[in-house]
């Protein structure tokens, strides 16, 4: 049964025709080191990224890794967060990851921080990020179908989509909207307005937005975060139906 009031379908039909993990565990309930978790299927004391920015070294294999060496066709799209280079140098962006750190993956297209819309990539190896317009998750899907179009479809391929929302985020078409109280500088939750209008302040999605295992969080940070966070989720929500709709174009939907 649907325990929440998000507007989710497609994640919906995505889970009743697959498997789903009704309980899951962090072994380190921070960015970095959980990704790096997920990755390479290693404790973080196994693969060492023990803290926020740190680089998984080369020679720890990921599944990135193991598909090459396979035969697969391999692309990671999205957030990464496995190291990267943080700050500007001579010819070189933030973010920036060089091949021998990419672990696998030839088709890349790495986000380079936080920032929902309008958000910095590097495409392929280039040394400088690209500004890419609008809302990151649609243009992540518009992305992943480039690749599943123009792949060799005799070879099997491994595809990593993500996605950089709902975490909290900025950037100059941010603006002030669904700050929460202890963060504020404008870094807060946002969805394109055509998806927060579901959730507007005042409707029964403030009245419970957490199941009953989270702790109670205050008022002011209700009102400021469910309209943002449940809006980026039915974003994500649509995208990821446009993505489902390709692979039962391209004949995947039962071979993924």
């Amino acid at each position: 049964m649907k325990e929440d009031k998000v507007l989710t379908p497609n994640l919906d039909r995505l889970a009743s025709q697959g498997a789903v993990f009704r309980n899951a565990y962090s072994t380190v309930a921070v960015c970095s080191p959980n990704r790096a978790c997920l990755l390479t299927g290693q404790y973080a004391m196994h693969h060492g990224v023990l803290a926020n920015d740190t680089w998984l070294m080369p020679e720890k294999a990921t599944l990135g890794d193991i598909c090459k060496a396979n035969g697969y066709q391999t692309a990671y799209l999205g957030k990464w967060h496995i190291g990267q280079t943080l700050r500007d140098t001579a010819g070189m962006s933030r973010g920036y990851v060089p091949p021998e750190y990419r672990h696998g993956f030839d088709y890349w297209y790495k986000e380079e921080n936080h920032i929902p819309f309008d958000q910095p990539t590097f495409i392929g190896d280039s040394r400088v990020s690209v500004r890419i317009k609008g809302w990151e998750p649609d243009n992540l899907v518009a992305e992943a179908v480039k690749f599943l179009k123009h792949r060799d479809p005799v070879r099997p391929f491994c595809m990593v989509l993500s996605f950089g929302p709902p975490h909290t985020g900025g950037g100059t078409e941010f603006g002030d909207r669904n700050v929460p109280g202890k963060h504020g500088f404008g870094y807060g939750y946002a969805a394109p307005f055509e998806y927060e209008k579901h959730y507007i302040p005042g409707t029964d999605y403030y009245q419970s937005p957490v199941r009953a295992n989270v702790l109670p969080i205050s008022d002011y940070e209700k009102g400021k975060c469910v309209q943002g966070y449940f809006g980026a989720i039915t974003a994500i929500d649509e995208a990821l139906g446009r993505l489902l709709d390709e692979l039962n174009l391209c004949g995947l939907d039962k071979n993924t």
